[in-house]
C-alpha cells in the first residue's frame, strides 16, 4: 500500500492539553465590480485569516484552538446572494459535521445581502452549532 504525505491529510481532530478544537473553514470571496473598486485579493484575505488563527493559537490563555479544515473561495461571485459554489461546498461540509467554525475577513465577504447574512448569523449557524468569526470586525458569535 502506498504511503501518503501527512501534509495532504485533512485535519479532522486535534487536541492540545484538553483544549477544545474548532474545525474551521476559511471562507473568502472576491467579486468583480463594474466600478472596479479596489478589493483585497483572495490570497490577502487568506493570509490575514491565517495570521489571526496563528496569533489566536499562540495565546496561552485561549479557551479553544482553531484548526483549519479547508479553504473555500468564490472568485468573481457577487455577495448579494448565497448561490455560490464555494459557499455551497462549505455549507455541505457544515451539514456533514466536518466544520464547526467559519472564519471570514469581514461580514461583506460572507454576504452583502444583510437580511440573509443576518439570518445565517442569528438563526442558521447557531442552530447548527457553528461558531462564526469575522476577523476585521472583531466579531465572534461565541464571545
Amino acid at each position: 500500500m502506498a504511503r501518503t504525505a501527512k501534509r495532504y491529510k485533512k485535519n479532522t481532530e486535534k487536541k492540545v492539553l484538553g483544549i477544545p478544537v474548532c474545525m474551521a473553514a476559511i471562507y473568502v470571496r472576491l467579486s468583480v465590480d463594474s466600478d472596479e473598486k479596489k478589493s483585497e485579493p483572495i490570497e490577502t484575505q487568506v493570509t490575514l485569516i491565517k495570521e489571526f488563527i496563528q496569533k489566536h493559537n499562540e495565546n496561552p490563555n485561549r479557551e479553544y484552538e482553531i484548526a483549519v479544515y479547508n479553504i473555500y473561495s468564490d472568485l468573481g461571485k457577487t455577495g448579494t446572494n448565497f448561490d455560490r459554489p464555494g459557499f455551497e461546498r462549505m455549507m455541505n461540509d457544515v451539514r456533514e459535521g466536518k466544520i464547526n467554525c467559519i472564519l471570514v475577513k469581514d461580514f461583506s465577504r460572507f454576504g452583502r445581502n444583510y437580511i440573509e447574512t443576518g439570518n445565517y448569523l442569528e438563526k442558521i449557524l447557531p442552530f447548527m452549532k457553528v461558531r462564526f468569526v469575522s476577523v476585521c470586525d472583531n466579531y465572534d458569535s461565541y464571545a
